[in-house]
């Protein structure tokens, strides 16, 4: 029974590299004009030097000296300092607390963050094996 799932699935691919096959012929041979071209070398491609012929020739303009790129700019930091808030740790450390509790000792981990020259914050988003958030 192996060899017959062997045999139907190379009968099965060879089918599929054959109609591939065939839809390109029909492609080409149908509207040979719609299929892409591709410029690898930065020539212009048949389809752009067949309409650019029927155009008069522009006479060549004077190359201008290209810009130089402005400065990138970034406000990433030179360096990362991060401290990381773990559930049950840093926040949310009784089981029933509110929102708002929760919320202040967030902010209350984030301000020691900051006080201690951080510039990162990796939160933790499960504490054990459950989500800290509803799902």
């Amino acid at each position: 029974m192996l060899d017959n799932k062997k045999k139907l699935a190379a009968l099965m691919i060879a089918l599929f590299g054959a109609i591939i096959l065939l839809m390109a012929a029909l492609a080409m041979v149908l509207d040979p004009e719609s299929l892409p071209t591709f410029d690898f070398f930065g020539r212009e491609s048949q389809s752009e030097s067949s309409e650019s012929s029927s155009e008069p020739e522009s006479l060549p303009e004077e190359e201008e000296e290209p810009e130089e790129p402005a400065e990138p700019v970034s406000r990433a930091p030179d360096e990362m300092w991060a401290v990381t808030l773990t559930p049950g740790v840093d926040f949310a450390t009784q089981q029933d607390q509110s929102p708002q509790e929760i919320q202040d000792q967030i902010d209350q981990a984030l301000d020691s963050a900051v006080s201690l020259g951080m510039n990162t914050v990796v939160v933790e988003t499960t504490g054990g094996s459950y989500a800290i958030y509803d799902t």
